[in-house]
């Protein structure tokens, strides 16, 4: 296939473009910043697979950029860094580029919050604008798919993807590399022990290879897909899945809810079940996507991170 990605120098696209470029024509478009074969992105990937990429220096936001690019046809489309509705609307209208599927990296953390439901692809969109940062996200990635839906029409089909928090090798999010950091350089970690929260995480090199079986997969045409293990984790057993990973005998600080909310600690998972929810994976399963032990993912990703620290 011929892939188009719409950013990939980051984290979950870094890992897709090692994986597709294995056995596609990948191509890269985005504002150059991280160019592929560069002392910070790069040496991961074999002579091989470097063959196999091209890389496009365009700003996505740039209208006369995007009309001005060389006539080209592609299979798919994956976007891995479109935030609102604009960000579709510019690069569907204006790009001068044929497609047949177009893969929307978008979150869970569209759908509305606090319903006590288990959430499958069905449920409603949030509706709450919980205002700073997280609220403009949130609201931008709703408006994104439905400015993709609606673009989409007979001209291409398109694929909206919902991961739960992710892990692994590059995170720049702040979850397990917190803890990483607090064990191998304090000893020890926060930990809420009236916690009643839980989650679900995803590996992220399993959404690169679940993006990847997606592409041109026409049971996937037009559908949104939660990508997700199906492991209900808690704050109790991640400490525990740490202590298997970095094999350290670390310590608990232990402290209530209450007081870690009081002193603003920023413990990157839902502290309550009031704040919890819980992602029906059955789709993706259904469309023969796998998920990595947690264990064996973590420990992975802490090897990754011991080498880059």
């Amino acid at each position: 296939m011929k892939i188009l990605v719409i950013g990939g120098s980051y984290f979950l696209g870094r890992a897709f473009v090692a994986a597709a470029s294995r056995v596609d024509k990948v191509t890269l478009l985005n504002r150059g910043n991280r160019p592929i074969g560069s002392d910070n992105k790069g040496s991961h990937l074999l002579k091989e697979q470097l063959d196999n990429i091209k890389e496009i220096v365009v700003d996505r936001h740039d209208e006369e950029a995007l009309k001005g690019l060389e006539r080209e046809e592609y299979d798919v489309v994956v976007d891995f860094c479109g935030y609102s509705a604009d960000d579709i609307r510019l690069f569907v209208n204006n790009a001068n580029l044929s497609y047949k599927q177009y893969i929307f990296i978008s979150t869970s953390d569209v759908y509305m919050r606090g319903t006590g439901a288990f959430i499958d692809e069905s449920a409603p969109y949030e509706t709450k604008d919980y205002g700073g940062e997280a609220g403009l996200y949130i609201l931008g990635k709703i408006a994104a798919e439905e400015e993709l839906k609606k673009l989409s029409g007979n001209k291409f089909a398109y694929t909206i993807i919902r991961p739960a928090f992710i892990y692994g090798p590059n995170n720049y999010a702040p979850r397990e590399g917190i803890y990483f950091n607090w064990i191998l350089k304090a000893g020890q970690i926060i930990h809420p022990y009236d916690a009643s929260g839980y989650f679900q995480m995803v590996y992220v090199k399993d959404i690169a290879w679940a993006i990847l079986k997606l592409c041109g997969n026409v049971e996937a045409f037009n559908q949104a897909i939660n990508i997700c293990d199906s492991e209900k984790l808690s704050y109790d057993g991640f400490a525990q899945i740490l202590r298997q990973v970095t094999g350290e005998d670390f310590s608990r600080v232990e402290m209530s809810v209450s007081e870690i909310n009081e002193r603003g600690i920023p413990l990157p998972f839902p502290l309550t079940e009031e704040e919890s929810e819980y992602y029906v994976n059955s789709k993706s399963e259904g469309l023969g996507i796998e998920y990595t032990d947690i264990v064996k993912g973590m420990s992975e990703t802490f090897e990754s991170w011991k080498k880059t620290e």
